[in-house]
């Protein structure tokens, strides 16, 4: 696979991600963004939104997998039509 190639499978799976991050609820997401593109620690998280680092973790775990299963059923739509 060449090195253009790569690229554009890469660009391609973050579109992906931003759109199905926006089918999240907004306290998982929300974590998400700021663990994830603005790389905040879970203690920044806690404060910044008043509440607890296990709850971010908590929330963080679950907006992973979520966001996981859409990317799996969006993948398996766009194989089958």
């Amino acid at each position: 696979m060449g090195h253009e190639q790569q690229a554009e499978q890469t660009l391609e799976r973050q579109v992906l991600v931003r759109e199905q991050m926006e089918h999240l609820p907004s306290k998982y997401r929300m974590v998400l963004i700021l663990r994830h593109l603005q790389d905040r620690t879970y203690e920044e998280i806690a404060e910044l939104l008043s509440t607890p680092v296990g709850t971010i973790k908590t929330h963080l775990f679950r907006a992973r997998a979520l966001l996981k299963e859409r990317m799996v059923l969006q993948r398996l739509e766009d194989a089958h039509p």
